[in-house]
């Protein structure tokens, strides 16, 4: 019989659902600062490297991948996403690679890149700018450590029509049996040590749901529905001790992870979040990455 090789693991902490005080659906006013919300649980995990797995995970099987993938891009041609000329750099060139990397990779019949988010690494110690400040720059606050699907089967729907127009997104959705938002996300100029991606694999959890397993985060005055349109709520994951966790060690600029953060089929969306690895240097780089998203449809 075959040895079993057992894959490398680390450990951390990620944050998850925490209910709300009341029992009644979360709600956050941005205006008031009130909200019924209980703030997100830090739950410690074991983390496993797919690096050294056997079978990798794959996209056409378990709704997320990495590989290698490299850009014609520079750092600084990501990072200068701020001004209208990185932007038009992004769109016209990055989308592209993306489009191509994301038809080859999930098989699709129709992929259209629609958004970009470039995330960066802010020194804890020092207070961070609010959210119009930073989403004007053209960066987002921190690397995200709460676990989370970026839309839900309502969400999405809201987001295809903001992009295509009504009678579009109806013809898209009867025309295609299923249809998804995948991410393609990469690191930014440095080695991903800090906060490195994690993946909640959910094979394991036969009745997985987004109404079960998502709770709903609604928001009033948001400042940023300007950015990103009128998206009632967010989607947190729950926890569950079901689920695996699965990272890429010390990921490069030159690598890629190609994921589905909303998905019709929902065994093939992935909750994920950046989580702390207590095994960071302590001399890590600051993280930065970019995520782009595409609309897909088979």
């Amino acid at each position: 019989m075959a040895a079993v090789v057992l894959p490398n693991t680390t450990t951390g902490t990620i944050s998850v659902w925490g209910g709300t005080k009341d029992g009644k659906d979360a709600y956050i006013d941005h205006q008031t600062r009130q909200t019924n919300v209980i703030p997100p649980c830090d739950i410690p995990i074991t983390a496993q490297d797919v690096r050294s797995f056997e079978r990798k995970p794959s996209y056409e099987k378990d709704g997320y991948e990495m590989m290698r993938s490299p850009t014609q891009l520079k750092a600084e041609d990501f990072l200068n996403s701020n001004t209208e000329e990185g932007k038009k750099l992004i769109q016209d060139v990055y989308y592209e690679e993306c489009r191509r990397l994301v038809e080859k990779t999930t098989k699709a019949a129709l992929v259209f890149p629609v958004t970009f988010r470039i995330r960066q690494d802010i020194d804890t110690k020092v207070p961070e700018p609010n959210q119009t400040e930073v989403v004007s720059k053209g960066l987002s606050k921190n690397p995200r450590p709460i676990a989370h699907v970026d839309r839900d089967p309502t969400t999405a729907i809201i987001v295809l029509r903001d992009i295509v127009g009504d009678e579009r997104a109806e013809e898209l959705l009867k025309k295609h049996k299923r249809w998804a938002q995948v991410n393609v996300w990469r690191p930014i100029e440095n080695v991903a040590q800090r906060w490195p991606l994690t993946f909640m694999n959910h094979e394991n959890i036969a009745d997985w749901s987004y109404d079960e397993f998502i709770g709903r985060v609604y928001n009033y005055n948001d400042p940023r529905q300007q950015f990103r349109g009128a998206i009632p709520y967010d989607t947190v994951a729950k926890g569950d001790p079901r689920y695996v966790y699965h990272y890429a060690s010390n990921m490069t600029p030159d690598e890629v992870w190609v994921f589905s953060s909303f998905d019709s089929d929902p065994k093939m969306v992935q909750p994920h979040g950046a989580f702390w690895d207590r095994n960071t240097p302590v001399d890590a780089p600051p993280r930065r990455s970019i995520e782009m998203r595409s609309l897909v449809f088979w």
